[in-house]
């Protein structure tokens, strides 16, 4: 079982998700810098996954159906991002 620790920040919760870029996403085929994705929606991408294999230095790499990335996200916005053809594959686990 992965486990993710709460961490409370000026009154909000935050925890990790891993999520899923589906093909239909506004995300495909852009970088997260081109789609200002932390500005824009809050959220901290700390890793990308793609085809198994960890990419170094992704904030200029084009996204592709598949890919998978870590987020810290404010637990309130994880139903968000399903909103965004992004779908999360893992909720956070919160530790007592």
């Amino acid at each position: 079982m992965v486990g993710i620790e709460r961490i409370e920040l000026l009154g909000t919760v935050f925890g990790s998700a891993l999520v899923l870029i589906h093909p239909e996403s506004s995300l495909f085929g852009r970088s997260l810098r081109e789609c200002e994705f932390r500005s824009k929606h809050g959220l901290q991408v700390t890793g990308l996954r793609r085809a198994g294999e960890v990419v170094q230095d992704f904030e200029d790499e084009k996204l592709n159906a598949g890919d998978t990335l870590l987020v810290g996200v404010p637990l309130v916005l994880l139903a968000w991002l399903t909103t965004m053809l992004v779908v999360p594959v893992f909720y956070p686990f919160i530790g007592s």
